[in-house]
């Protein structure tokens, strides 16, 4: 398996202990129990942003070059960056929906447990398509030069985590007491 695979894999277990986290806190929550608002506002925000800057950022480069030599995938893994762009703004818009509760503007507990099982449901989906379909046609389609070209590219893009870093610090601490 190529690095740059199994950084994104890596990854992906860093976002299911992320979400596992939320889950945990969304079952207090809808239980009328004290959760950690911190953990499901600031949490899933910060979790949103360093995906967005950094992690589907490099799928996305990674579905350019899959593009490249693979033209006939393309409807096949049509909607990758619809996907993304969708997750992105479900966890901002469950983010700001946890931090009316905690202000005390939105009431409603039932309506926000349905709308954070959606998103974990979501985005626990995404993350199996994505190893079952993009990463397996991405490495039978890339050549070894390909992989280079793309790694060399994840290093310029790197820059970008300068802009988003507490939340990459906000998500490391997160996932790693999950």
């Amino acid at each position: 398996m190529h690095e740059q695979i199994q950084t994104l894999i890596d990854d992906h277990g860093r976002i299911r202990r992320l979400l596992n986290a939320f889950e945990d806190q969304l079952v207090q929550f809808a239980e009328a129990g004290q959760p950690d608002y911190d953990m499901l506002e600031f949490g899933v925000d910060a979790c949103a942003e360093y995906l967005d800057a950094l992690h589907h950022r490099k799928e996305e480069l990674l579905l350019v070059r899959l593009y490249e030599r693979m033209p006939e995938s393309a409807e096949q893994m049509d909607g990758l960056t619809r996907q993304h762009r969708g997750l992105e703004k479900a966890a901002h818009d469950v983010a700001a929906a946890f931090s009316a509760v905690r202000d005390g503007t939105m009431q409603a507990r039932a309506p926000l447990v349905a709308a954070g099982r959606l998103f974990l449901h979501g985005y626990r989906h995404h993350l199996k398509w994505e190893e079952a379909r993009f990463f397996p046609t991405a490495l039978e389609a890339l050549s070894e030069s390909d992989w280079r070209d793309l790694a060399a590219e994840w290093a310029r893009e790197a820059d970008c985590t300068e802009q988003v870093r507490h939340s990459i610090a906000i998500f490391d601490v997160i996932a790693e007491t999950e």
